[in-house]
């Protein structure tokens, strides 16, 4: 609510790429969390990552078939690594600078107008689970 708030007092339109922002910033802080979709999502995402920025390297150094074998592993590697160290519950991903850096992010990707909606919503989480932390 608080980033749909945002938006309107900056004057910036409600539309799908906004409302992404929006849900992705008030559902990211859980990430930390293995019962949310959230963490679901981000153990995919990093596997998924993982995978398409190591296969053009793996591809050319150990050829197409090999190099997506390779990749693959990586990407499975990723994402196992993130489900055994993940973050304590209400550890990093409950902080302002958490917070700072998805706006940060978000800015470098779309738009500042966006950035702070994002940063809106991601601070009412915070404060909605009063585990407000600065780093």
């Amino acid at each position: 609510m608080a980033g749909a708030v945002a938006l309107v007092l900056l004057g910036e339109p409600f539309t799908l790429p906004a409302a992404a922002v929006i849900a992705m910033g008030a559902l990211l802080p859980d990430a930390d969390h293995h019962k949310t979709r959230m963490f679901q999502a981000v153990s995919l995402a990093i596997g998924i990552g993982a995978f398409f920025l190591s296969k053009p390297v793996m591809q050319q150094r150990f050829g197409e078939f090999n190099g997506g074998i390779a990749s693959l592993c990586i990407g499975l590697a990723g994402t196992a690594l993130f489900r055994l160290l993940k973050p304590k519950h209400r550890g990093i991903t409950h902080t302002v600078f958490a917070a700072a850096l998805y706006a940060a992010i978000t800015c470098f990707l779309s738009t500042p107008q966006l950035a702070l909606a994002g940063f809106a919503a991601y601070a009412s989480h915070l404060v909605a689970d009063g585990h407000v932390k600065m780093i």
